[in-house]
């Protein structure tokens, strides 16, 4: 795999911040207590967009309902 065809399935705490429309200090704080999983390389912190995108339907809301589908 080449770098630039991991670079598209990882995303920046900056990038995932703006993808999920959150801070990257929140973005940190949900990698601080364990809510979204990340890689570590080095020092290097990337998130997979797969695992963004579980993240987002994970706490999806059907209209109307109060909990997350699936809780």
């Amino acid at each position: 795999m080449s770098d630039n065809s991991a670079a598209t399935y990882t995303l920046t705490e900056k990038e995932l911040a703006r993808f999920l429309s959150i801070s990257v200090d929140f973005v940190r704080h949900l990698r601080r207590t364990g809510r979204l999983p990340f890689v570590k390389i080095n020092a290097r912190v990337v998130y997979l967009k797969s695992d963004a995108l579980e993240f987002l339907a994970q706490h999806r809301h059907d209209a109307g309902a109060g909990a997350p589908v699936g809780a």
